[in-house]
């Protein structure tokens, strides 16, 4: 509250401030933790002085809005601080200079008719989503040791976030991504084009081409040295090893890996396998001036709350994650008897969906119905003196949500005592595809772990208790207000809003999995549990919870099947149900005034 309400008399900082900063640049990330150190170590007071005065003086930069979040996260007394969103604290990374010109506007997206790819504008431009990679960025900082599996945490957000896009995509008949990086169409013109419209940024016209080398400061990146780099990781995939600097052999792992590709401190060897995953953000970002000539700024891939707008950032991470595909392809695959818990039979799973006001719904069983809503952000001018009164702005944008609905997990434990199960639920579209070529879209929604009793016990599980999805957040609103947050155990997570697909209005196939495995063998300690948005973000301090590999059992090969339906038939601690997701496309809330509705539909198809 003080970071707001606060009146400093303080009028200049010890900080430099660093322009045009990015997170993909090691060198920047290495001041903002210098900044970030001297920030902790100074007495409670005098930080939040500086915090303010960092604000006042420099206004709602990249810079500014790293170090107050990282310092505030890092430092003991204010560590547990529930921090308003970003939309709310840097709104021109999610706003347009038209829509927080006036108080009512409307944010209509970016797409044109003629953009190919703007059938899923409304996916890639969403708030959340884009809050949600920027949480997880600020969580993990490259520039410090790695948390525990950061590095495999790395490698299985990033697939999780292509394959939920690739759902999108399927949903609109448009193709899966594909991959852009050395190797993969790199020296091809890049076909997809975008305009952010925000302020500070680029835009990228369609038919660009990566060039030669990329300054950044006073470092020069090299196109076809990251392309070594990319050779590098891909002769260790095959020799089975990586070096470390002194060239002893290092095992590959998916968290050894992610560290390295991601080249945070605890990567293997950075100067043999480079700095691969930030150096393409950078060069792509900067693909308009690559040599900063022109003093253009740099485009959304830039900086981690923009990049999930731009097309492209999907066609680099499918690069990305071929690499820890290959990885991936050389684990041994898992057999029946890697799967099975003898005495668990899980009968069967469904959902059910809660009523919908004004929607005729004939079965609610295994029927799940999306649509689309308007949603009201409050922001506030970034430019506005701190003593002045904080004067609202009011914007409204479209986005998608859906009916509430509940797992309903029948199990049958043959056991004669209590078993403690950890259940694992997963969500892809029906497919004739061979399991192992479709294993990738498997996209997880919930793990939760329960006692089970002797006999047979119907489970339910909510939408709102999944461990993939952000807890509630807290908005300036509430901090002037005094109103506290209902839980408090994660900052970073999946909207809940987007945690399933949207599907298609005539009805979309999936098929929801659940497996059931032993918690006393997968957890790593007595004490471990799950919750909050621990399945994309992990634990802030102390050990990940659950030992099995991220996305087990899907991660890897697994010989024994070919389809989804012959591992249920022999896993009996697992089960699917075939499920139909209906985007209600003329459905309008009760609780959306429906002038406001058209208002935003209209812009948004004058923008099309």
């Amino acid at each position: 509250k003080q970071w707001y309400q606060r009146r400093v008399a303080i009028t200049a900082g010890d900080f430099t401030p660093i322009e045009q900063f990015t997170v993909f640049n090691e060198k920047q990330m290495m001041s903002a933790r210098d900044a970030v150190n001297k920030l902790v170590q100074m007495p409670l007071d005098d930080m939040l002085d500086e915090l303010s005065v960092m604000r006042k003086n420099r206004g709602a930069t990249r810079f500014t809005e790293f170090v107050a979040r990282v310092s505030l996260g890092e430092r003991t007394e204010t560590r547990a601080l529930e921090l308003p969103p970003s939309h709310q604290t840097i709104p021109h990374w999610f706003f347009s200079p038209g829509a927080m010109a006036g108080n009512g506007s409307v944010a209509g997206d970016t797409s044109t008719k003629d953009d190919p790819e703007q059938k899923l504008v409304w996916w890639r431009e969403d708030i959340n989503m884009g809050e949600h990679h920027c949480n997880w960025h600020y969580r993990f900082p490259y520039t410090e040791h790695a948390k525990d599996r950061q590095g495999e945490l790395f490698a299985y957000m990033h697939q999780q976030f292509l394959a939920r896009y690739d759902f999108e995509r399927l949903g609109v008949d448009a193709d899966r991504v594909r991959a852009f990086g050395p190797g993969y169409c790199w020296d091809k013109p890049l076909t997809e084009g975008y305009n952010p419209n925000l302020k500070g940024m680029s835009f990228r016209a369609a038919g660009m081409q990566v060039g030669p080398a990329t300054n950044i400061g006073r470092r020069v990146i090299r196109t076809d040295v990251v392309t070594r780099h990319k050779d590098q990781l891909f002769n260790a995939l095959a020799r089975g090893f990586m070096e470390y600097p002194n060239g002893t052999r290092a095992e590959i792992t998916m968290d050894r890996l992610g560290d390295t590709i991601e080249s945070n401190i605890d990567s293997v060897n950075s100067k043999l396998y480079g700095n691969l995953h930030n150096d393409g953000h950078v060069i792509i970002g900067a693909i308009n001036d690559p040599d900063g000539r022109y003093r253009v700024n740099a485009g959304p891939m830039f900086e981690t709350a923009t990049a999930p707008r731009d097309p492209v950032f999907f066609r680099w991470h499918k690069f990305v994650d071929a690499i820890f595909d290959a990885h991936r392809q050389s684990l041994d695959p898992y057999s029946t008897e890697d799967l099975v818990m003898d005495n668990i039979r899980i009968d069967f799973i469904s959902t059910v969906t809660e009523e919908l006001e004004g929607v005729c719904m004939k079965n609610r069983t295994n029927r799940l119905y999306t649509f689309m809503e308007k949603k009201r952000y409050t922001v506030y001018q970034e430019e506005q003196e701190l003593e002045e009164e904080m004067k609202p702005i009011h914007i409204y944008k479209s986005q998608m949500n859906y009916s509430p609905f509940q797992f309903k997990i029948a199990v049958t434990n043959t056991a004669e005592t209590d078993s403690l199960v950890a259940f694992r639920v997963f969500i892809a579209p029906k497919s004739d595809n061979p399991l192992d070529e479709w294993r990738n879209m498997f996209v997880e929604v919930d793990k939760f772990v329960s006692s089970v009793s002797p006999g047979t016990t119907m489970l339910t599980r909510s939408n709102y208790e999944s461990s993939v999805i952000l807890p509630t957040t807290i908005t300036v609103e509430d901090i002037l207000t005094g109103k506290t947050p209902d839980r408090s155990e994660s900052k970073c997570g999946w909207p809940l809003r987007l945690l399933i697909p949207r599907g298609t209005p005539s009805g979309m196939e999936f098929e929801v999995y659940v497996i059931a495995t032993d918690w006393t063998q997968d957890r790593v300690d007595d004490s471990a549990m799950l919750h909050g948005g621990l399945s994309y973000c992990g634990v802030a301090e102390g050990r990940y919870p659950d030992s099995r590999p991220m996305g087990f059992p899907f991660e890897r090969k697994i010989s024994d099947f070919e389809d989804l339906e012959s591992m249920v038939r022999d896993v009996g601690n697992s089960a699917k149900a075939d499920v139909v997701i209906k985007y209600l496309k003329e459905y309008v809330p009760t609780d959306d005034p429906k002038d406001e509705w058209e208002r935003i539909i209209n812009t948004e198809e004058e923008a099309y």
